[in-house]
């Protein structure tokens, strides 16, 4: 019987979604992530479809950064960030002003204006920490969440649109995955929705999105050819690879 799976808290920090302490080990956070990851499974949760992929979006960036040590060290110090302390202009004379009792008051258009500039540069620079650190070593282990994709996209609906070819596998949505694997002509086994078969004249190869890799095994002239690829590389190059066969 399925689970009613309760969803993460509304915070856009990434240790708080995978619920686990800033100062949480690699050990701890693989824990937290393969056990978030089985309690988002779409067969076991009761959450609506579109808002279960969702999830499976959040934890899977939440894990690839905190999971990497350079992209966590940015993170964290974009989580806290530390700002210059400068004295404020005058501060001899208004030490020596008489001491007035503070009113509560609205903040006027430039201080808003300000907040807002002050928010949109920490954002950007978030973005910018963190998508521009990612590299082709880059883990992106919820990708393995594909399991169960099948039922899920039943109650999705169509598939989704590719993304540029140079965009990383861990950046695809997970139907954009499943629309790419279909456009290059492989077949999904019923028995485990995680493994495709792609068949060629000359070859047929297997490929398996696993929890933290994408495992491709070619079969020619009875011979097994098996290499693996992290989920960091772009899909033209993964495409490239895989049709090249053994």
């Amino acid at each position: 019987m399925p689970l009613a799976s309760p969803a993460p808290p509304a915070s856009t920090s990434h240790y708080a979604l995978l619920q686990v302490a800033e100062t949480a080990s690699p050990q701890e956070l693989r824990r937290a992530f393969r056990g978030l990851s089985k309690l988002y499974h779409p067969d076991t949760t009761l959450l609506p479809a579109p808002e279960a992929a969702a999830l499976f979006q959040l934890l899977q960036q939440a894990y690839a950064v905190l999971s990497d040590p350079e992209l966590r060290r940015r993170y964290d110090a974009e989580l806290h960030p530390v700002l210059p302390q400068r004295p404020p202009p005058l501060a001899a004379m208004a030490a020596a002003a008489p001491r007035r009792v503070s009113v509560r008051r609205d903040l006027s258009g430039g201080e808003w204006l300000a907040l807002l500039l002050l928010g949109f540069a920490l954002l950007v620079s978030l973005v910018l920490g963190v998508g521009g650190g990612l590299d082709a070593g880059c883990r992106a282990g919820a990708v393995a969440l594909l399991v169960g994709w099948g039922r899920l996209h039943d109650r999705v609906g169509p598939m989704s649109e590719l993304p540029s070819p140079q965009t990383p596998l861990y950046h695809h949505p997970l139907p954009a995955l499943e629309n790419w694997l279909v456009q290059l002509g492989a077949s999904r086994q019923r028995a485990n929705p995680c493994l495709w078969d792609l068949h060629r004249p000359e070859w047929s190869a297997q490929i398996e999105l696993e929890v933290e890799e994408l495992k491709v095994s070619w079969h020619h002239d009875g011979q097994v050819s098996v290499r693996h690829f992290p989920y960091g590389l772009s899909r033209a190059d993964a495409e490239a690879v895989i049709l090249a066969g053994p």
